[in-house]
């Protein structure tokens, strides 16, 4: 048998940065996730979280613009897809982002509740007369004698 076999090869859609997460208070809105950069609408990149598919993919925009998937709540290792339209070929993007959700502190109510204004301290005064501080900062309480 004679002949030639003419192949193609197709580059992979280009590679850019997962951007966004971090950590949150239970209850809020949840954290930004993107893309830093992107290829032009015939590629699609598509959110994941683990191995969860998150919405519909979403076209690349102008070339090397950046792409905002918005904000998600859901706990969780986000990464992203690039699928190029025409060609099928796919590439994994760099790095992921990682959403936390933090508990919201106790609430300990002795012998009634106050309403204290964002940023205001608020002194509780023990049995034994020890004063302490409590304030309560990016969902965390912090207690100092």
């Amino acid at each position: 048998m004679s002949g030639a076999a003419l192949v193609n090869l197709n580059p992979l859609p280009g590679t850019y940065n997962v951007t966004g997460g971090g950590d949150y208070c239970a209850g809020t809105g949840g954290k930004d996730i993107g893309l830093d950069g992107s290829d032009d609408a015939t590629v699609n990149y598509q959110l994941y979280n683990g191995t969860t598919p998150i919405g519909s993919p979403v076209p690349g925009g102008s070339e090397g613009g950046s792409i905002d998937f918005g904000f998600e709540t859901p706990a969780g290792t986000y990464t992203v897809v690039a699928i190029n339209t025409s060609t099928t070929c796919t590439n994994n993007m760099t790095g992921n982002a990682v959403i936390t959700i933090d508990p919201l502190p106790n609430v300990f109510t002795y012998p009634a509740a106050a309403t204290i204004a964002p940023g205001a301290l608020a002194q509780i005064f023990m049995l034994r007369r020890i004063k302490i501080q409590v304030s309560i900062i990016n969902c965390s309480t912090q207690v100092r004698r």
